[in-house]
Order: C-alpha cells, then sequence, then structure tokens
C-alpha cells in the first residue's frame, strides 16, 4: 500500500485534564501509540482545550466533542510525549505520577493529557 498524500489527512489536538485522585473516564491499550478503547462519557464531564487542527475534516473531528473518543491517539500527559510506550508502560508512568501527587495530599493535583483525532481520505485506484 502506497503512503496517501498529506492533504488528505485530517486531524486535531485537544487536552484534557484530570484529577489524579479519581479514575479515568476512559480505556487504553496499544503498542506505539497508545489508544482510547473505550470511554464513559456519563464521567467524562470536563470538555477538553481545542490547540491545533489539519485538513478540510478537521470540523467534522472538531464536532464529535473535546473529549477522548475511541480511537484517538494519547500524544502527551503533562507535556511529555508519550508516542513510544505502549499501554503497560504508559499506565506505570501514570501510576508514578498518581504516587508521587499522593504523597503532597495537601494540594489537589491533576494530569494533563493531550490527545490527536484524525481521519484519513483513503482513495483506492484500480491499475490496469
Amino acid at each position: 500500500m502506497c503512503p496517501e498524500p498529506f492533504d488528505r489527512y485530517s486531524y486535531i489536538v485537544f487536552e484534557c485534564t484530570y484529577p489524579v485522585a479519581l479514575p479515568l473516564p476512559f480505556g487504553m491499550e496499544g503498542d506505539c501509540p497508545v489508544v482510547v478503547t473505550a470511554a464513559n462519557q456519563e464521567e467524562n464531564t470536563i470538555d477538553g482545550v481545542f490547540t491545533e487542527s489539519h485538513g478540510e475534516e478537521a470540523p467534522q473531528l472538531l464536532a464529535l466533542g473535546l473529549f477522548p473518543t475511541m480511537g484517538d491517539v494519547i500524544v502527551a500527559v503533562d507535556e511529555s510525549t508519550v508516542t513510544q510506550l505502549n499501554s503497560n508502560q504508559l499506565a506505570r508512568l501514570l501510576t508514578r505520577k498518581r504516587n508521587l501527587f499522593t504523597e503532597r495530599a495537601e494540594v489537589q493535583h491533576n494530569i494533563r493529557f493531550t490527545f490527536r483525532r484524525h481521519f484519513l481520505k483513503v482513495c483506492f485506484c484500480l491499475r490496469p
């Protein structure tokens, strides 16, 4: 399969912040990168912050809302890139952050996730 031109690729990037003390309102799995596998919309009441977009399909991606949905890629946690991690490594990183922040219980801490939602317009060309 040939690579698609960049003009067929659309994406949005957004950030969501969650309290460390509460469980995340989404599931995640994957092997470099980690993607959202399930999202509990009843618990996911926090709207994210839009950061960037590209492509003609970006408005449709934005219309889905600024909260993680199935298929969104987890790009960063607290501004540290995590696309090189698998789901087990990312879970260990989050556990370390939770343990570090719960030791300082006098202040409520948050974890900020950066997500990328993408769309690729594929063109199937028949060759003679």
